[in-house]
């Protein structure tokens, strides 16, 4: 199942997403890809990260979408 996640700290690592995604057990990221979308005034950061385990990204989501994280609110969603 791939996951997208939005509004991230432009800053914001490979690192810091798998530290994120560490307490899920069954969180096993085959592919995580961050972009910078530099074409707005404000620079977004998103990831799309690939999971194996579709319980674990049901997790992910309910627990992580709309958490302050590296200071910004993060949004989490099944990727489409």
């Amino acid at each position: 199942m791939e996951l997208y996640i939005s509004n991230l700290n432009t800053t914001t690592t490979e690192e810091q997403l798998r530290q994120l995604l560490a307490p899920f057990s069954g969180a096993k990221c085959s592919t995580i890809r961050t972009v910078s979308d530099s074409t707005k005034d404000n620079k977004n950061t998103f990831a799309y990260i690939h999971l194996d385990d579709p319980a674990s990204a049901k997790a992910i989501i309910s627990k992580l979408d709309n958490m302050h994280f590296l200071e910004r609110t993060i949004s989490v969603k099944e990727a489409r």
